[in-house]
């Protein structure tokens, strides 16, 4: 193992780093600058500090001038118990090695060889497989047998989506030359973990977790990938509604997310929340959404004479963030134009598999400052302008306006930029104008499409 202390602090700020990179843990935690502490006259090194699923604040490496080092692992009250646990579990390892622990309520501190503990750290917070040295220390210790805390997407897991799916993206392609649907359905999973965990993009890993898959509900009726691709053999869909990303947080005690390794292994199509147990559920969906908004489209969708059940939502951007405009904020220039690329492609993938007869476009997309996608933009300007008066829950009326216009090319036959569903504050006195007005979009762009998919002349 690494000797991690070496004469000087920029050599064992490298060293560190080195030794972060091999366990995958830089691409979620920040790595600082050595900084001495003056005041308790000892010298340490801030290894990682930032907000990450696991609740702990910070890792630090502490040289006392007359003791051994020891690495002191710092969290707060709202750490997950299994993570906790997982924490004791890893600091009695190495008192049975005949090392000093402290257990406090906010931290833990291992004066061991650093190396060693801080590779054991990053095994524990990895979830891998206990090293064969440590299990041997640990026979007998019913902490040493504990379920890992669920991993984020890091540089192992991210290897592990690469050679489960990677083929097939590289294969994936707007000409859909790939026939295995499943394959390409859980290609279209991996990929923001495997864009996110490029050294260049980490910025988004905090954010990718499982409601990083593209989908949301069902498809078709169906909620599990194999049945969606099988329907994909003989079926189409109408309606494919693109959001913006999502709006969650990060994985903590209590919180329905996953990792995107499990989202994978649930085999659900759309979101999955996942309990205490990590047993998944079906999460949110539009389909069976109650607001005002969703409703009214649902029922629109129908006028217009097409099927509900052939409805499939996806978010352009995966990321979490509470809104489209804070998720462009926070991130530079060129990782954005990065996400954005990546959304483009990713996008255009869904077209070619999914085959949408219509493509409703949430406006964020085309109306948030900082942001632009030339696919996105393209299909706006191609579009014509249309608006209504609607009646809502306040009392009043609000004006809504529509960008709705057909493409030579297919998929789509219909592109329709509207207001988010979910925040349409539609009354029922408003709704029936609402939907015939959207009805009537869908129903006269697509009456201007021949069989042979052309644009009809006027």
């Amino acid at each position: 193992m690494t000797d991690l202390r070496p004469h000087s602090r920029e050599a064992r700020a490298n060293q560190f780093r080195t030794l972060a990179h091999s366990m995958g843990l830089e691409r979620l935690l920040s790595i600082h600058k050595a900084k001495p502490n003056a005041n308790a006259g000892q010298d340490y090194d801030k290894l990682f500090a930032a907000a990450n699923q696991w609740g702990i604040r910070s890792v630090e490496a502490w040289y006392p001038s007359t003791r051994a080092p020891y690495l002191k692992v710092t969290h707060g009250p709202t750490i997950p118990g299994r993570c906790k646990d997982q924490l004791e579990g890893l600091a009695r390892t190495f008192e049975q090695r005949g090392a000093r622990v402290a257990i406090q309520q906010t931290y833990i501190s291992i004066h061991a060889d650093l190396g060693k503990a801080l590779a054991e750290l990053g095994r524990v917070l990895s979830g891998a497989r206990e090293a064969e040295t440590v299990a041997e220390a640990a026979a007998g210790d019913s902490k040493g047998a504990l379920a890992p805390v669920p991993p984020p997407v890091s540089a192992n897991s991210g290897l592990g989506l690469q050679a489960d799916c990677g083929s097939t993206i590289s294969r994936l392609s707007t000409e859909n030359d790939c026939t295995d649907k499943h394959a390409l359905l859980r290609a279209l999973v991996a990929a923001p973990a495997l864009f996110a965990g490029r050294p260049e993009n980490a910025q988004l890993l905090p954010g990718t977790l499982s409601y990083s898959t593209p989908f949301r509900g069902t498809a078709f009726g169906c909620s599990t990938l194999d049945e969606v691709a099988a329907a994909l053999d003989t079926r189409s869909l109408d309606v494919l509604i693109l959001g913006s990303n999502p709006n969650a947080g990060e994985l903590t005690a209590g919180s329905p997310y996953g990792t995107l390794e499990e989202q994978l292994r649930s085999s659900y199509f759309g979101e999955a929340y996942f309990g205490a147990d990590r047993s998944p559920r079906p999460g949110w969906a539009p389909q069976s959404d109650s607001k005002p908004g969703w409703r009214s489209l649902f029922r629109a969708i129908e006028k217009a004479g097409l099927s509900s059940d052939a409805v499939a939502m996806v978010n352009y951007l995966p990321w979490g963030s509470s809104t489209l405009p804070d998720l462009v904020q926070a991130l530079d220039s060129d990782l954005l134009q990065r996400a954005i690329e990546f959304g483009d492609r990713q996008l255009s993938r869904l077209l070619a598999l999914f085959r949408p007869k219509v493509v409703i476009v949430v406006r964020s997309l085309t109306e948030t400052k900082g942001f632009h996608s030339p696919l996105l933009a393209g299909w706006k300007e191609s579009s014509g302008q249309s608006s209504i008066n609607v009646a809502t829950m306040a009392g009043g009326t609000k004006r809504f306006h529509f960008f709705a216009g057909g493409l030579q090319a297919v998929p789509p036959r219909l592109l329709l930029h509207m207001p988010h569903p979910g925040y349409l504050q539609i009354s029922n006195a408003g709704a029936p104008a609402f939907e015939e007005v959207v009805a009537r979009l869908m129903m006269d762009s697509l009456l201007q499409i021949k069989p042979d998919q052309t644009p009809a002349p006027n």
